[in-house]
C-alpha cells in the first residue's frame, strides 16, 4: 500500500519547484528593471534642465 501512496519528499519537491521559478523570473525581471532605469539616468544626465534655454 505504501508504494501507491505519493511520496511527501517527491511531492513536496515539485510543489516547491513553481514558487521557486516565479520568484527567479521576478528576481531577474526587477534586475532588468533596474538597469533600465541606470540606463535611462545615463541617457538623461547630459541634457539641460528645464529652465537651461532662458
Amino acid at each position: 500500500m505504501s508504494l501507491a501512496m505519493p511520496s511527501p519528499r517527491a511531492s513536496r519537491a515539485t510543489a516547491d519547484l513553481a514558487p521557486e521559478i516565479v520568484s527567479r523570473l521576478v528576481r531577474g525581471g526587477l534586475v532588468v528593471l533596474g538597469g533600465v532605469i541606470v540606463v535611462a539616468g545615463v541617457i538623461i544626465a547630459p541634457l539641460p534642465g528645464p529652465g537651461a534655454s532662458r
